[in-house]
């Protein structure tokens, strides 16, 4: 029974240890640099930390750090260490497996002095990304007319719901949370998830990465938002129209209706419709009548 036991454990471990390995794409990695603002010498043993997070690292001999498995989203990153200034940088944009650099000047500190934070701003081109793609926020999501995936999908340049560069529905691969959602049997994928939920989209339309097999056109990556101990979040969607009739042209009850023209119009309703009195096109589009007088 022990040994039973001690198996379970350990394979228990073994799952959570390579958790990120089977499941990639889901995930983003901060790397920067601190050095000395007045030298420009790199810093060791500094602490760096994303707020409110359990994320933090310390910097090495060479003054490099990595924040892994990093969720993403927007953050508020800060560097401490005696005898240095605090440093915040704050909406630093983590996005889905791309590596967000930064470089942190650090000053010594001789009095007490405020915090200095900047603005950080997003680079114009992104070093380690070498495929075609574009990333959607919760933040912009939020802001759009729309509760449909397929309908943020349409804004985007070269894409027509799932179908991306042309290619069909069972060319694509949708993946949430590192599980992909196509059919087994059809490839087609299942997209019924609400928009609310959703933390970040992630749309690659080529150069795809080893990790991604069996497609075609492209790849549509969806991270959905974590839970809130203390918090509930919810959301409602509804629509509405003004009250009109449920169909095209005359109502049904009316004089000129398919069904009640051909007894109620003087011309035909009594003598019939094939009197002459309508055309041979007007006679084609209702039902013929003798008449009442027949």
């Amino acid at each position: 029974m022990s040994i039973i036991i001690r198996s379970l454990k350990l394979n228990l471990l073994l799952f959570f240890f390579f958790y990120n390995l089977l499941f990639p794409g889901t995930t983003g990695k901060i790397s920067g640099i601190v050095r000395n603002i007045e030298t420009e010498d790199p810093l060791i043993g500094v602490n760096v930390a994303l707020v409110s997070t359990p994320f933090g690292a310390v910097t090495d001999e060479t003054g490099r750090f990595t924040l892994l498995n990093i969720p993403p989203g927007n953050y508020q990153i800060q560097a401490s260490m005696m005898g240095y200034s605090k440093y915040l940088i704050n909406d630093l944009s983590v996005g889905i497996d791309q590596t967000t650099q930064i470089n942190i000047p650090m000053s010594q500190e001789s009095i007490k002095m405020k915090e200095v934070i900047v603005q950080a701003s997003k680079p114009i081109i992104q070093l380690d990304i070498s495929n075609s793609q574009f990333n959607v926020s919760s933040d912009e999501i939020r802001a759009l007319p729309i509760d449909e995936i397929s309908d943020i999908l349409d804004l985007q340049a070269g894409v027509n719901g799932l179908s991306i560069r042309g290619g069909g529905t069972r060319e694509s691969l949708f993946r949430v949370d590192g599980f992909s959602y196509n059919d087994e049997r059809s490839n087609i994928p299942y997209t019924s998830i609400p928009i609310g939920i959703i933390k970040e989209i992630q749309v690659q339309t080529g150069g795809f990465n080893a990790e991604y097999g069996n497609i075609r056109s492209g790849v549509i990556n969806v991270v959905l938002a974590e839970g809130d101990e203390n918090k509930v979040h919810g959301g409602i969607t509804f629509r509405h129209s003004p009250p009109a009739q449920k169909h095209f042209g005359n109502s049904l009850y009316s004089s000129d209706s398919y069904f009640f023209r051909p007894f109620l119009d003087n011309d035909v309703s009594w003598v019939g419709t094939e009197n002459g009195n309508w055309d041979a096109y007007t006679r084609r589009q209702y039902p013929s009548f003798e008449g009442w007088n027949a």
